[in-house]
């Protein structure tokens, strides 16, 4: 997956973000998805759809303005992603891209994610 990203968009992805994927690859719950590694990367089927870190950048790279970022997760009204840029993660209104909150780092970001969908 790190060799597709860098050869399709040219960046890196976050060591952070890769330390949690190789414990968990992926999260959907309560209206929370962290994207995983994609299906076709795999050496073994999952039972349940992976949301693939690869196939919805493509998607969301789709629109010039989004290709700054790095789209790692969503929920129901935010994204969630790495801005190379600034090198930094941020919540984005979905659908504007307008920015909402910007975080020290992606265990930052991950706990917030993931206290709200324990909230739910």
């Amino acid at each position: 997956m790190v060799t597709t990203a860098k050869e399709k968009w040219n960046m890196e992805i976050p060591q952070q973000y890769l330390d949690v994927l190789s414990r968990i690859n992926r999260i959907e719950f309560n209206g929370f998805i962290l994207y995983g590694v994609d299906q076709y990367l795999l050496e073994h089927k999952m039972k349940q759809p992976v949301y693939g870190l690869l196939e919805f950048n493509h998607i969301w790279h789709e629109n010039e303005k989004q290709r700054e970022y790095l789209f790692l997760g969503e929920s129901n009204i935010s994204w969630y992603v790495y801005q190379y840029k600034n090198q930094c993660y941020m919540e984005l209104d979905q659908p504007s891209g307008r920015e909402i909150y910007r975080f020290r780092n992606f265990y930052e970001m991950f706990d917030k994610v993931l206290s709200e969908a324990i909230k739910g």
